[in-house]
């Protein structure tokens, strides 16, 4: 939030930075588990598949079709195996 946002609540300027400062110290912990973590590919992969089908879900039969598809896609990596084998 910006100084002015906080302000406008009632906050003086002086909690306004604490408010930044804590806020920038909660960010940059998270942004640190986050590189640190062994998916951190498969995450900006979630993150980019999210933002890539967001305009596909303004309406309810989009997001089944989404929603289907996704079911589909997890049951085959969850039983790639099995899959295979009744071939």
């Amino acid at each position: 939030m910006k100084t002015s946002e906080l302000t406008a609540l009632g906050l003086t300027r002086e909690q306004a930075r604490a408010v930044q400062q804590l806020h920038g110290r909660d960010v940059t912990e998270l942004q640190r588990k986050f590189d640190a973590a062994p998916d951190r590919a498969k995450n900006v992969q979630l993150r980019e598949a999210c933002a890539a089908v967001l305009l596909a879900l303004r309406r309810p039969s989009s997001l089944r079709r989404v929603l289907d598809y996704a079911v589909n896609v997890h049951y085959r990596e969850t039983h790639a195996e099995d899959l295979h084998n009744e071939k």
